[in-house]
Formats: structure tokens, C-alpha cells, sequence
């Protein structure tokens, strides 16, 4: 059983990916402004073009082990990473798509996690993050499932790329499974748990992308589990406008 990192980086040089992942057996893809970065080899390949899930489905391209983890390049990979996977993988031998658990540079957990194998189902999949991902890539492109690249950093909507990549699965009847055991170090931060105007527009747009028209009613209740985070309730209004335009967004 081969395991493969899949990157996503912008604008680095290859001093910078070697002496980062050379260790690692990993692709790597470089989204790059400048030609003069164009300097590839097997596991470095860039691209002149932006958005995260165009670098993913990159990445999708480019694999070739049999198992593949999503990665960022602010990331660090536990040193038995590998012997964990395997484990997670043998021990469910039906597991389409496995995810994992962050821990922060000081040993803490990312999140609140479940203690317990469970199966993902299309709830669950909403408290996913991309770095928590592993795949078989047979069962990935036997499936034809991709990132949709309007979602992600760089693209039209700034996030949920990869709720809606296990949505997809999901809907092609592949199995997703939690294993509780940490794979990679992530800081304690995110973009993602800003509230704002850009929060609740990208929300509403993953939500109806997730779910149709038949979701409503899991979005309203998100949308009120956000609201309780919110300390200046003059903007409320301001929010539910934001989110339904996202939301209306989609067709």
C-alpha cells in the first residue's frame, strides 16, 4: 500500500518544496505568477493559474499511489503518518475515503473529535477540513469525482471545496469513514472561522450546492448556530441578506 502527499502550494521555488517534502513521497502542485519558477521534476509540477480546487484536481491528475492525503503547504506530517493510514485502511477494507485528526504544534486537537470510528454521512461531512482527507485514488477516479472548482481559496466562493468533494462521493455511493488518530500539524488558525460578509455569502453557496433546493432547512438551522457566535446584533439583518444571496447564487 503506497501513500502519497498531495500539495498545494503558490509561487515557491524548488529549494523551498525539496528541502519542505523531499523526504515525503509527494506531488506537488506550484501555482505560480512567473515563469522563471517553471523549473519542474517528478514530484514538482507548476501551473500558471490560481484557485485552490484547480491545484487539487491538479494534484487528482498527477497522483499515482494508492492512497492519497490532501495537503497544504503550512503543514507538517506526524513521522508514523504512514503506519496510522495503513491501519485506518486495513481496518476498514470497504473505505472509500478516510478522514483523519489535526493536532496543533502543541500537541492539542485542531477540533472537537469523535473518540470513536464512525461513518461520514452527508451531515458529518460538514465539519470536515481538506487537511483531515485521505482517498483511494481508484475508487476517486473510477468515480470521475473532482474538486468543483468554483469553491476554494482563489476562486468564486472562498471555501467548502472540500465538504462538496465528500458530498459528491457521498452521492456516488463511495464509503467515508472518521479514524480517531492525528496524521499532520496544523497552527491553531484559520481563515475559515472569521464571521463576516465573505462567511455567510460562501456558506449559503456551499449549502445550496451541497444540498439543493431540498436544504433549506439544514441551512436555516447553520445559519442560526452562526448567529449565536455574532456579539453585534445590529448586523443580522445585514447577514441574512448576505447568506440568501449566496444561496441564490447557485443555480
Amino acid at each position: 500500500m503506497k501513500i502519497q502527499l498531495l500539495i498545494s502550494t503558490q509561487n515557491k521555488n524548488f529549494d523551498w518544496c525539496k528541502s519542505k517534502f523531499g523526504d515525503f513521497y509527494c506531488s506537488i502542485v506550484n501555482q505560480v505568477d512567473s515563469n522563471l519558477l517553471l523549473n519542474d521534476i517528478d514530484y514538482l509540477k507548476s501551473y500558471k493559474e490560481k484557485g485552490l480546487s484547480k491545484s487539487r484536481n491538479r494534484s487528482l491528475q498527477n497522483a499515482s499511489a494508492d492512497i492519497c492525503v490532501i495537503c497544504d503547504d503550512d503543514i507538517k506530517v506526524l513521522p508514523d503518518y504512514e503506519k496510522k493510514i495503513k491501519n485506518a485502511y486495513k481496518a476498514l477494507p470497504d473505505a472509500d475515503i478516510i478522514t483523519f485528526q489535526i493536532i496543533t504544534p502543541e500537541n492539542k486537537p485542531y477540533k472537537k473529535y469523535a473518540k470513536y470510528i464512525k461513518k461520514h454521512n452527508r451531515y458529518s461531512i460538514l465539519k470536515v477540513s481538506s487537511i483531515e482527507i485521505s482517498f483511494k485514488l481508484s475508487s476517486i477516479k473510477s468515480n470521475k469525482i473532482q474538486f468543483d472548482e468554483r469553491f476554494g481559496l482563489g476562486s468564486i466562493y472562498k471555501g467548502g471545496e472540500e465538504n462538496i468533494f465528500l458530498k459528491d462521493a457521498l452521492d456516488m455511493g463511495l464509503n467515508i469513514y472518521y479514524y480517531p488518530e492525528p496524521i499532520v500539524i496544523h497552527p491553531d488558525e484559520s481563515s475559515n472561522k472569521l464571521i463576516n460578509n465573505d462567511f455567510f455569502h460562501v456558506k449559503g453557496a456551499v449549502l445550496k450546492r451541497l444540498y439543493g433546493k431540498k436544504g433549506i432547512f439544514i441551512s436555516t438551522l447553520f445559519f442560526l448556530f452562526q448567529l449565536r457566535k455574532i456579539k453585534d446584533y445590529t448586523k443580522i439583518y445585514k447577514y441574512s441578506k448576505i447568506f440568501i444571496s449566496g444561496w441564490n447564487s447557485i443555480k
